[in-house]
């Protein structure tokens, strides 16, 4: 790949088996998807926190001479859902409608990650998932489109919360 491509090279890697990936040494950043399970709103902060200083931390131990490699968030989101704290990788459930949740979770843990990545030298970025649904009050999904976590999303990456 490397004698066809001069640019970053990485995998996205699930957030329950990143560890598993037996090639990190070989790419430039460590990329997950970070659709970490939350106990509550309340904890929400302190869990991504330790979720993300054991994933840089992983970041670090790789690659040759210690350096160790950048992490990037390669997906992170909740949908619309009130099971999206437990199951945020999960859209396909039957439970309620919750689109405020998801503006609340949506807008802090963005608030933390941006803060996250101006701090660090691991944590190089992350993105959103996902802009293009519907939107609105009949899609249980990812999207913030036409409602309230739209707002919040764009307060959040302003500094605004």
């Amino acid at each position: 790949t490397r004698a066809y491509f001069k640019g970053a090279l990485t995998y996205s890697a699930n957030w329950d088996h990143y560890r598993e990936v037996p090639f990190w040494a070989l790419l430039d950043e460590v990329s997950v998807t970070a659709y970490f399970p939350l106990a509550s709103p309340q904890t929400l902060e302190g869990q991504w926190r330790a979720y993300l200083s054991e994933v840089e931390r992983f970041a670090a131990e790789q690659g040759v001479r210690g350096e160790g490699r950048p992490l990037l968030i390669t997906e992170y989101g909740y949908p619309a859902l009130e099971s999206a704290l437990k199951e945020p990788w999960n859209e396909t459930t039957s439970a309620p409608f919750a689109p405020r949740l998801q503006a609340e979770l949506v807008a802090r843990s963005t608030a933390l990650l941006k803060e996250r990545s101006a701090q660090g030298e691991r944590l190089r970025g992350a993105f959103l998932w996902n802009w293009f649904g519907f939107g609105g009050s009949l899609d249980r999904g990812y999207t913030l489109r036409g409602r309230e976590g739209e707002e919040r999303l764009k307060a959040a990456l302003k500094g605004q919360l």
